[in-house]
């Protein structure tokens, strides 16, 4: 963490923030070319009060028939956290599509706690569960604050994945459909305006030429 950051995040002058590094309260490592790498768990347990970021899980299918899918997910999420030490510090599931990220709940509760500097990792079985599309732009996003994104499997579940691709072309079908009949209606709507409009102008200078 470069020492810019930092001192945006802490909203603190370089005078505190060298103090600080001296007293231990901050970590930092030395570089060869004299800088320092600032640790962002200490600069975040500032920040957040002496609370350490936690690690979060996050499972998601498309369909409620794929509940089984989804406890799966959690069981494990909850495995490999426990093989590798992690302590599990809470558990996001959703049931929706990869796409329809408005009837993602789960999902925006998590990424508040990133945008709030609460989360240190989250932990997914695959890519796609977080997101299919968009994928490298969460974690781009995730980045920023220093949140690291561990997928179990690099391999997507065939089934898993079709379903999906199902799920989401149903759901931009839909989408389009909706579009689609919005753009008729408001077209009908200003025919028979532009219509009515002419009536009443043809009415109009009729009258006026009796």
């Amino acid at each position: 963490m470069k020492a810019k950051e930092v001192l945006e995040t802490l909203q603190i002058s370089r005078q505190t923030l060298q103090r600080w590094r001296e007293q231990g309260i901050l970590k930092a490592r030395l570089l060869p070319n004299g800088r320092y790498d600032w640790d962002p768990e200490s600069v975040y347990a500032v920040l957040n009060k002496g609370e350490q970021r936690g690690t979060y899980l996050y499972a998601r299918v498309s369909t409620p028939k794929q509940k089984t899918d989804l406890e799966h997910q959690v069981e494990n999420l909850q495995t490999f956290a426990m093989k590798n030490g992690y302590q599990i510090n809470g558990v996001f599931q959703d049931v929706a599509s990869g796409i329809s990220f408005e009837k993602r709940k789960e999902f925006f509760k998590l990424l508040d706690l990133v945008l709030a500097h609460k989360v240190q990792r989250v932990i997914i079985t695959y890519k796609d569960r977080l997101s299919r599309v968009g994928f490298d732009l969460f974690k781009y996003l995730f980045a920023k604050y220093h949140v690291e994104i561990v997928v179990i499997s690099e391999i997507t579940d065939k089934k898993t994945d079709q379903q999906e691709i199902f799920a989401e072309i149903t759901s931009l079908l839909h989408a389009f459909s909706m579009r689609m009949d919005s753009g008729r209606r408001k077209k009908i709507k200003k025919a028979l305006s532009d219509n009515g409009e002419s009536e009443v102008k043809s009415h109009g200078t009729k009258n006026e030429k009796e």
